[in-house]
């Protein structure tokens, strides 16, 4: 299954960013270890961080709460 961000459902939460994604009428929330001003400066591709939500969700990868956590460190190896 394929994630896609949608658009104007990224939103900043401390030191993360949480962002909603969707697989046609299924929505997803994938929280990233990063700053919503990372992302919007280029400092990490939407299209990477979706790739990694993908694969971590058809994994089974998931939080006790259903969410998909991207941590800083898969962001560095990408």
């Amino acid at each position: 299954m394929r994630l896609v961000a949608v658009p104007d459902k990224i939103i900043p939460q401390g030191g993360h960013t949480l962002i909603i994604m969707a697989d046609g009428e299924t929505k997803h929330a994938v929280c990233v270890q990063c700053e919503t001003s990372e992302l919007a400066n280029g400092g990490h591709d939407i299209g990477m961080i979706e790739h990694l939500a993908s694969m971590k969700t058809e994994r089974g990868e998931r939080a006790y709460d259903g969410r998909v956590w991207i941590s800083a460190s898969e962001l560095r190896r990408q």
